[in-house]
């Protein structure tokens, strides 16, 4: 969605000039968190114990995503 808005180019161009391991961080964190939503919302199953993260855990992946996410707004507000 977001290389429609901003074009491919310009999004490989943002991905090669952020800090490596944001952004690699960012793209881990984006996948569990998309396997965690899956597995829930796709429970079809009465009585399956469905698993959340503690908030613990939440939490520190939302800081982890935040600094990677500022990261990436960082890039794009360069191009504007």
């Amino acid at each position: 969605m977001l290389c429609s808005a901003i074009g491919e180019i310009v999004m490989h161009d943002i991905e090669i000039s952020m800090d490596q391991l944001k952004r690699q961080q960012l793209v881990s964190e984006l996948n569990a968190l998309s396997a965690n939503r899956n597995a829930l919302a796709h429970t079809y199953l009465k009585g399956v114990t469905q698993n959340i993260d503690a908030p613990s855990r939440t939490f520190a992946r939302f800081e982890i995503t935040y600094a990677s996410l500022k990261e990436f707004e960082k890039e794009v507000l360069a191009r504007v």
